[in-house]
């Protein structure tokens, strides 16, 4: 089934949705968890879903009690979306019927974290890719309004691209 993109330029209130968030989350999540603002909403002037993607890590112990608590705060967990990978969870959060909120939660050392952190950070440092997925984004949502799945697909290619780019940039980073 289709469903609309709910596509906006840039929102300066994400980054205080972020923070009430995770003020929000702190406050339940085991001691030592880490709670990064990731995705578009997270790079200052990109376009994006008005849904804020929020990444937090734990130690793989406590993935299920993180659920626990994540879902008395009204997350619905979402087991089908990472079934195959035991050291991930997904959560998010409906508000009258618009999602305001992806959790993804991963256990310390998973390879995701990295490539989460790496493309956020090369898109907020790089105003030319920045704007490069920007246009592509624009245009993707023009064309796929209602159609999430081919939204997704379209963008994915530059994705990948960015991903790896920003990996190697963090991979040189981590020599220096």
């Amino acid at each position: 089934m289709a469903h609309s993109l709910d596509f906006h330029e840039y929102d300066s209130a994400w980054p205080a949705r972020f923070e009430q968030a995770r003020t929000e989350f702190k406050s339940v999540l085991p001691k030592g968890s880490v709670i990064e603002h990731v995705g578009s909403t997270a790079v200052p002037g990109l376009a994006a879903k008005d849904c804020i993607d929020i990444l937090i890590v734990v130690n793989r112990d406590q993935l299920d009690e993180a659920v626990r608590c994540l879902s008395m705060l009204g997350l619905e967990h979402r087991p089908e979306s990472f079934a195959t990978d035991p050291s991930r969870r997904f959560l998010r959060r409906i508000e009258n019927g618009h999602r305001t909120q992806h959790v993804h939660l991963l256990a310390e050392g998973h390879p995701q974290i990295r490539e989460y952190l790496a493309f956020r950070d090369l898109l907020r440092g790089d105003p030319a890719r920045r704007q490069d997925y920007a246009t592509v984004k624009r245009e993707l949502a023009r064309l796929h309004a209602n159609d999430r799945a081919a939204y997704m697909a379209g963008k994915d290619e530059l994705v990948r691209r960015l991903l790896r780019l920003a990996l190697d940039q963090y991979a040189l980073r981590d020599r220096s």
